[in-house]
């Protein structure tokens, strides 16, 4: 990424340079595969880019493909007043900042099973945290995966499908620190880094079917 003059801790980034995913806030998303064999504990890190051009759901948790009832739960969303929150279920939501409409920004969502505690980061700032145990789907006999952008009934405001762009996608299964989530934000990742299960950089070109 080019850091450029507004890439510091608390202000929204710069566009993350090369390709990225547009979302029509109608029935666009991306979907992980399922990623329950990835993960040897509850420990969790879920970091992104997103532009949002209104209220939406960010990141969402399914047990199972979105076409199929069962787990699901909204753990990102940005609310009307561009307030963002973050949560796993099921501890209460946690607000990690207010982010602009329109304007990039980078949010990450972690969960340390040795901690028990939930923290997000707003543009490098972390926010007050909340403590319990997570629940996980697999644990009720589900899969695990993540939808981007995805709709959901079990939100945390509107629920709604993300109408504008993400790119940067990265999913670990360790609990990230906070220097590392802060100084990696801004930079290209070689894609073998310990825990990190999914890498999405959308540079590749192409059509969607």
């Amino acid at each position: 990424f080019s850091q450029g003059a507004d890439a510091s801790f608390g202000t929204p980034g710069p566009r993350p340079a090369g390709n990225l995913v547009g979302l029509d806030g109608v029935d666009d998303f991306v979907l992980t595969p399922n990623l329950r064999g990835a993960f040897s504990n509850s420990s969790v890190t879920i970091e992104l880019w997103f532009r949002a051009d209104g209220p939406s759901v960010i990141v969402d948790e399914r047990g199972q493909l979105p076409s199929i009832p069962g787990w699901q739960n909204s753990q990102m969303e940005i609310l009307v007043s561009g307030q963002i929150k973050v949560r796993v279920w099921d501890l209460p939501a946690i607000s990690i900042g207010t982010g602009r409409f329109g304007t990039w920004h980078h949010a990450a969502l972690r969960y340390s099973s040795e901690s028990g505690l939930l923290q997000g980061f707003l543009d490098g700032v972390s926010g007050p945290g909340a403590s319990g145990t997570r629940k996980v789907p697999w644990a009720f006999g589900y899969g695990l995966y993540y939808g981007f952008g995805l709709g959901d009934t079990a939100h945390l405001a509107i629920g709604g499908f993300l109408r504008g762009q993400i790119d940067e996608i990265r999913i670990w299964n360790v609990a990230r620190s906070d220097q590392d989530i802060r100084q990696d934000r801004l930079r290209r990742l070689c894609g073998d880094e310990p825990g990190l299960i999914c890498y999405w950089r959308f540079d590749e070109t192409g059509t969607r079917a």
